[in-house]
């Protein structure tokens, strides 16, 4: 357009110019002379002024976050807050301009008002105007049997529902803002749960589930499942799982098995209930037993019945297999009584005791014909000698450590025999300390006639601490035969019951054939080792007892005069004074006739000459 109008004023100028030298050319002089071509002046033509230009501007309103502007597809104007604002570029005066929306705010639509006219003068009146885009936020309601469901959005606009359907909010979301819809009002009687209920508004928000039904709190607990029964000395131990709004549980009974029951014990507060003191002697018809599980609304039915076996409630133990296993060959008990093991064959059946009430734990099993033999302390600590175990050697012995835990007993060491050896019998009898920390282990078949070991744990390691063998060789003595340890573990005590000496002063006398010792041996804290205890004096105990009659007793140390001999094969002839003996030995007094044919052997009877090697004390052989 401006180029046009140019190129018009150029052509007017020239015709202007012809026109004047024409009318030069035609004209007479002044003084009278015609036809002649005049000269005529050139007047100089002044260039156009500029033509003027107008900037193009306005205002922005609502604007929350980056908007981009247009004008004529291009000068693009970038804005981030509300007020005035104008193009780069003005237009020329007469020129037309147009406003447009180049890029959108994030999350808000902009329009343009008086965008568009023709410069004539100074545009200030384009108008954009922002907000932001927005969905509704709702979804469907089921299970509204009655009353009113009152919702609220963001905190706010409530949302009132009386029927089943779908709901939306009055108020819309702005996009990208959150929703989180609550319950604000529980219909009366019914507890409404909400699902999918908040979460970024990306389009119209239909994924809100509300889902009504009975308020389970203003309802009696739901049925509870049949009790467990665990069994004690005449005791049946329920025990169930929880029931959700139960705030206590009912017992009942129904010895008749009519299918009606009473209850036994009510207001329970916990899962287990033990119902102890049974009479045994006289049981009921059927021990059928249920549950109730109640709350403050009311208690649920009855539950499926329990029927326990009043057999196992007996009060004493037996194997739950069937057969001949020599179930309490191997017994151990520990020295506060909370805690028992019982052999079965190849087994043994763990116990414990709490408020006065056995139960079984857990059995462990070990190999056959190993002759489990437990010791147990009151840590819970268990040792279980297998003297036939069979390893490298026949019969060579083995035993195993357990610790207890909250889930019961876990194996925490083995030990074999330090020099394995054939029918060495490694562990047939143990002895361990009432604080768990220190065993005897006997070992009573080897060329020196037997020996024991000494294990003390430290620091939770086992360790063996000592091997003894008897101070001059006894072959065929069995020392080692019995070993206990008393419950401090600063002695121990150990049975020969082969040594053949028949002398009170000579311990390698050979004259009396199985005449029996026993040795007692005692821990030096100072030094860490452990040593024959010198001859006693007075009230002392003596090193060794001897004994030379066939039933060994117990020996209670008196005064420094004399000793008794308690629990001998007759004890109203032998409840008499023994004479006390020279290096720490007891020896009954020459006088007494019947004198039995050895000392600390085990308590069962073992042929006289009886070959050592032949038998294990216990064997039905060596009865």
């Amino acid at each position: 357009m401006i180029q046009s109008r140019g190129l018009q004023r150029l052509a007017a100028r020239h015709a202007a110019w012809m026109a004047a030298l024409v009318l030069a050319a035609c004209g007479g002089g002044g003084n009278g002379g015609g036809g002649g071509i005049g000269w005529v002046p050139v007047v100089p033509v002044q260039p156009d002024a500029p033509a003027a230009s107008y900037p193009i501007g306005g205002s922005v309103s609502g604007l929350n976050g980056t908007l981009v502007l247009r004008n004529n597809g291009k000068d693009d104007l970038t804005l981030e807050a509300d007020g005035a604002f104008r193009f780069t570029e003005p237009v020329t005066a007469g020129n037309p301009y147009a406003v447009s929306i180049a890029r959108q705010p994030q999350g808000q639509t902009c329009a343009v008002s008086a965008g568009q006219g023709t410069a004539s003068a100074a545009v200030t009146d384009v108008r954009v105007i922002c907000a932001a885009i927005t969905h509704t936020v709702g979804g469907t309601l089921s299970g509204l049997a009655g009353g009113t469901l009152v919702l609220r959005n963001n905190g706010a606009d409530p949302l009132s529902l009386t029927a089943d359907g779908h709901f939306a909010f009055a108020q819309v979301v702005p996009e990208g803002a959150t929703y989180d819809v609550t319950v604000h009002t529980q219909p009366a009687g019914l507890l409404c749960k909400l699902t999918g209920a908040s979460g970024t508004v990306n389009a119209a928000v239909t994924s809100v589930v509300a889902q009504c039904a009975a308020d389970p709190s203003l309802q009696p607990p739901p049925i509870p499942a049949a009790p467990s029964v665990g069994y004690a000395p005449k005791s049946f131990l329920f025990s169930w799982p929880a029931v959700a709004n139960a705030t206590y549980y009912r017992l009942g009974e129904d010895p008749g098995a009519t299918g009606s029951f009473t209850v036994v014990a009510d207001n329970l507060g916990s899962t287990t209930y033990a119902r102890q003191e049974l009479a045994l002697t006289q049981p009921p018809a059927a021990w059928r037993h249920a549950l109730q599980a109640c709350n403050a609304n009311g208690c649920s039915p009855w539950s499926l019945p329990v029927t326990p076996d009043g057999n196992r409630a007996i009060g004493y133990f037996k194997s739950t297999s069937t057969g001949a296993h020599a179930f309490g060959r191997g017994l151990a008990l520990s020295p506060d009584g909370s805690a028992m093991a019982v052999g079965d064959g190849a087994t043994l059946e763990l116990f414990t005791r709490s408020a006065g009430q056995w139960q079984w734990v857990q059995t462990l099993g070990f190999q056959v014909g190993s002759v489990p033999n437990p010791v147990v302390s009151d840590d819970g600590t268990l040792l279980v000698g297998m003297p036939g175990h069979d390893g490298a050697f026949g019969d060579q012995g083995l035993v195993k450590v357990f610790s207890r835990t909250p889930s019961g007993w876990t194996q925490a060491d083995e030990w074999n025999p330090p020099a394995p050896r054939f029918i060495g019998n490694f562990g047939a009898f143990l002895g361990i300390s009432r604080d768990g920390t220190v065993v005897v282990v006997s070992e009573y078949f080897s060329a020196r006639g037997g020996s024991f070991h000494v294990y003390r744990k430290t620091g939770g390691t086992w360790a063996r601490e000592a091997t003894i063998e008897p101070e001059h060789a006894q072959p065929g003595s069995l020392f080692g035969v019995q070993a206990k340890i008393s419950a401090d573990g600063s002695t121990i005590v150990v049975g020969a019951q082969y040594e053949p000496s028949g002398s009170l002063t000579d311990e390698t006398d050979t004259s009396v054939s199985n005449a029996g010792a026993a040795f007692v041996y005692g821990y030096d804290t100072g030094t860490g080792t452990w040593t024959s205890q010198p001859q006693g004096t007075g009230a002392h105990p003596p090193r060794s007892v001897r004994r030379q009659h066939r039933h060994l007793g117990r020996w209670q140390h008196g005064d420094h005069r004399h000793a008794q001999c308690v629990g001998c094969g007759r004890v109203s002839r032998w409840r008499r004074p023994c004479v006390p003996a020279q290096r720490g030995h007891l020896r009954p007094r020459p006088d007494d006739p019947g004198a039995p044919a050895h000392a600390g052997r085990h308590v069962r009877r073992v042929r006289p000459g009886a070959h050592a090697g032949r038998h294990r004390p216990g064997d039905r052989r060596a009865r």
